[in-house]
């Protein structure tokens, strides 16, 4: 789950909805395939590697400077890879279980925070992705739409903590 940086009102708000989803994902019993933390695994580590390019480094050489194998740079993101699995099939399942449908709309609001940073329009983007791209964009619609409706129906409570104690 990504996690963004905010400041203020806005940085507690989203420190509270990530605390939400974490309780969710807590509370929430779920058998996590293998194969499927395999793949995030693999996903990870492209990730890291296309980074490492960006600063210089190929993966190769970026391991070597920590002094580790990839099997132990897996071993050590795998309790990572495990809980983003289980977030995923938990939001997959409140998406299919209350019926959650993404409209056009609501892929495009999604898209404009990708077309903005990039200078181009939310048409001008679309046109640039393929369906399968689409059909991303559609179910992280639908996710956060389901991620909006958790808030909603929420209990915050705010706990108050004795510095003393």
């Amino acid at each position: 789950m990504n996690r963004i940086r905010i400041g203020g009102a806005e940085q507690a708000d989203e420190a509270t909805r990530n605390a939400l989803i974490d309780k969710v994902i807590e509370n929430a019993e779920v058998d996590i395939p293998d194969p499927m933390v395999e793949e995030k695994l693999n996903d990870m580590m492209q990730e890291m590697g296309w980074r490492m390019q960006q600063q210089g480094f190929s993966m190769e050489q970026y391991l070597s400077m920590l002094g580790q194998t990839p099997a132990q740079m897996r071993d050590m993101y795998r309790s990572e890879a495990e809980l983003t699995v289980k977030t995923e099939l938990v939001l997959d399942e409140i998406v299919k279980a209350e019926g959650i449908e993404a409209s056009d709309e609501d892929v495009d609001n999604l898209l404009a925070g990708y077309a903005e940073p990039m200078g181009q329009t939310v048409e001008e983007i679309k046109k640039s992705f393929g369906e399968g791209q689409m059909e991303f964009f559609k179910h992280r619609a639908a996710v956060t739409k389901a991620l909006d409706m958790l808030w909603e129906t929420a209990k915050v409570t705010e706990e108050l903590h004795d510095p003393k104690a």
